[in-house]
């Protein structure tokens, strides 16, 4: 058997999907919420989850200035007042290799390391939170690393 046999069977042998369920409680209907009222059970006036996500902005290309940068403008524009607490660096910040099995901090892009830019983060009252998942090819963030950089990384110092 090969693919093109596979997906052919696989659409011949495909179920029609249902319609979705049509709500008809009126008070779950997007019109009736024109009250400002919640769903029951509901906490009014919740936030979701909000802040800054480094991969948003820049990509793999983010470093330790621009997410400082990015704390601070939160925090000068009064951001952090109305709900944004948190500030997340996505990927394109480790190193190529683990550091005995660990990921570590790509370190001409963020040469304090995680640990002390965390600490810069909450000490401005704002939360820090790091992307990875549990596949084993993250961004390295040599490869964004602009190339005059790259020349330097591994001059003596």
């Amino acid at each position: 058997m090969n693919d093109q046999t596979t997906i052919k069977e696989h659409i011949m042998n495909a179920k029609t999907p249902k319609a979705p369920q049509k709500i008809t409680d009126s008070r779950y209907r997007f019109d009736s919420f024109r009250d400002r009222s919640v769903f029951p059970g509901k906490q009014k006036g919740r936030l979701p989850a909000m802040g800054w996500n480094s991969w948003n902005a820049f990509g793999s290309g983010n470093t330790e200035k621009l997410t400082k940068e990015m704390a601070d403008a939160i925090v000068s524009l009064g951001l952090d007042k109305l709900g944004y607490e948190y500030v997340i660096l996505d990927d394109g910040c480790y190193k190529e290799e683990r550091e005995n099995g660990l990921l570590a901090n790509e370190p001409v892009k963020f040469p304090s390391g995680f640990k002390a830019l965390s600490d810069y983060i909450h000490a401005k009252g704002l939360k820090f939170g790091m992307y990875n998942d549990i596949g084993t090819n993250l961004v390295p963030a040599l490869r964004s690393v602009p190339a005059d950089m790259k020349r330097t990384m591994h001059a003596p110092i």
